[in-house]
């Protein structure tokens, strides 16, 4: 095909699924905002640096397992819950704030209306967000270049679980690095741990203490993935 006959053909969509919980640590908060307004930064970084943004939230029905996270950026202290509305002022640290379940949940669901009012897609999953961050990467890979963004190594695992062959991607950016981003090429790290392993790899990851050891040179590129 001519390099003519390629600038011809329609350019694939771009779309990035965003992990909400890792999303909420891109945002610096600032005593005296309200939460309306922190909620606007949020929702001013999402459409500035990202193209076609789907949001996925936890569904936080009680106490989670990534709650202890939560309490150790607090530093061990316990966080009160806050009844607040987008008008109230922010009080307290921020990691303090979203140490409690219940606040960081009605802070999400205030987050979520927010997007929605800006026409940002949102998906909102029963308990835990990963498995559905997961497969709505993979669902939006069958029509256009997907982009998962995160911090979770168990969504890394369940990309490679359930990723299709015939696919563009999806891609799995790490968020983790201070200085830049990894961008992790899915179909290339199935490629190389074999279609029986990526089988069973939730359940290898699950039962390991510790991340399991895979082998991913080539599969890793440092620098800012494409918006």
């Amino acid at each position: 095909m001519s390099d003519d006959e390629m600038r011809q053909l329609p350019e694939k969509p771009q779309y990035n699924v965003l992990d909400g919980g890792s999303l909420l640590h891109r945002v610096v908060w600032k005593k005296g905002e309200t939460f309306g307004e922190i909620a606007e930064k949020y929702v001013d970084y999402v459409t500035r640096n990202f193209n076609n943004p789907i949001v996925v939230f936890d569904g936080y029905s009680g106490p989670s397992i990534k709650d202890a996270t939560h309490h150790r950026r607090a530093k061990g202290a316990n966080s009160l819950k806050v009844i607040f509305t987008a008008n109230t002022p922010l009080k307290s640290k921020k990691e303090l704030f979203l140490a409690n379940s219940e606040n960081k949940q009605n802070f999400l669901m205030l987050l979520d209306e927010k997007l929605r009012t800006t026409g940002v897609q949102t998906l909102n999953a029963d308990g835990d967000a990963d498995v559905l961050i997961a497969q709505t990467g993979v669902d939006y890979a069958t029509s256009g270049i997907t982009y998962v963004t995160g911090e979770d190594t168990d969504i890394l695992v369940l990309l490679c679980h359930h990723v299709e062959p015939e696919t563009e991607g999806p891609y799995f950016k790490s968020e983790k690095s201070k200085s830049r981003h990894q961008l992790w090429n899915i179909l290339l790290l199935r490629e190389k741990l074999g279609e029986q392993v990526c089988r069973h790899l939730p359940f290898i990851h699950a039962i390991c203490s510790r991340e399991p050891v895979i082998p991913l040179r080539g599969c890793m590129e440092s620098g800012k993935a494409p918006p």
